[in-house]
């Protein structure tokens, strides 16, 4: 993303035990990339703002030999992904996963390292 120049990237969850990744996954779009790198004893450090621009369904890895020598990130197909639950009141569900979110990143900040930031909106 970075030698690319790219701003948008597919993010999924891979299977715990299995070599495969979920089949719906969510893009995110890079709106700032800060380098600080100098700030952190020239340790290889950046800080990212993105969101979250819409979902979409995986067709098919292009470059499945990734996977296992991790040379690369892996390339996918995709198409749009549209949810067909709309009408449905799931304000309790994203109470729930904002709530873990927010757990995770201030779990995260206090282990160092790549993290979340702990005010996510």
């Amino acid at each position: 993303i970075l030698v690319s120049g790219g701003r948008r990237f597919v993010v999924v969850a891979p299977h715990p035990e299995e070599e495969r990744v979920a089949e719906v996954g969510v893009v995110f779009y890079l709106d700032e990339l800060t380098d600080v790198s100098e700030e952190s004893g020239d340790e290889v450090k950046y800080i990212c703002n993105h969101r979250i621009i819409e979902r979409v369904r995986l067709r098919r890895i292009l470059n499945p030999s990734a996977w296992k020598d991790a040379s690369t990130y892996l390339r996918a197909e995709v198409e749009p992904f549209e949810d067909d639950d709309l009408l449905e009141d799931a304000k309790e569900q994203q109470e729930e996963v904002m709530a873990l979110l927010t757990r995770l990143a201030s779990r995260q900040e206090e282990m160092g390292g790549p993290h979340f930031e702990s005010h996510i909106s």
